[in-house]
């Protein structure tokens, strides 16, 4: 399991930056780590990483002062970054895994489009598929996303595992 820490902001679901004074970030952050990780203990799981969510994810790709007090806030847990390809976090952690997005789009510069604008979100599990073997063939990957809270949440996630399980099954038989 990864930490999912975000910017405070419950009514945007951690989707909106907001401008906050770094000791409260940080401090936001701390609290977030720790009660995932009373939870974690409580159930025997252990947190291996963090990924950041929603705008804190974009902005600890581009501004090295927020992800510095990323950082600093989610000490407590040890374990690789998640992060966006190029991300300034890179400067700062030690271990990352760098993430594409099997539903959601591109830009010609590889950065996302941003939600709302059309081409964001992908829908279709063939078009996820798609979006998966073309992130593969970049081979600059080492993780994944599919976003668990849409609708076609499940349909894109079986899209994607049956790509990777193609991709599994060929290598195994290439000698």
């Amino acid at each position: 399991m990864f930490a999912h820490p975000s910017f405070p902001d419950r009514e945007g679901f951690g989707r909106r930056a907001i401008a906050m004074d770094p000791e409260e970030l940080r401090a936001s952050l701390r609290e977030q780590c720790a009660a995932l990780l009373e939870a974690a203990a409580t159930e025997g799981v252990a947190v291996e990483g963090v990924k950041p969510h929603g705008a804190l994810y974009h902005v600890v790709a581009t501004d090295l002062d927020v992800a510095r007090v990323a950082v600093e806030g989610c000490s407590e847990i040890a374990g690789p970054w998640v992060i966006p390809p190029g991300a300034r976090l890179a400067e700062l952690v030690a271990t990352m895994l760098v993430e594409g997005f099997a539903d959601r789009g591109y830009a010609r510069d590889g950065t996302l489009i941003p939600r709302g604008a059309a081409g964001a979100l992908l829908d279709d599990g063939e078009a996820a598929a798609e979006q998966t073997r073309l992130l593969l063939r970049m081979n600059r990957f080492q993780t994944l996303c599919v976003h668990g809270d849409r609708v076609a949440a499940v349909v894109i996630a079986r899209a994607v595992r049956r790509v990777l399980d193609d991709i599994a099954t060929s290598s195994q038989q290439t000698p």
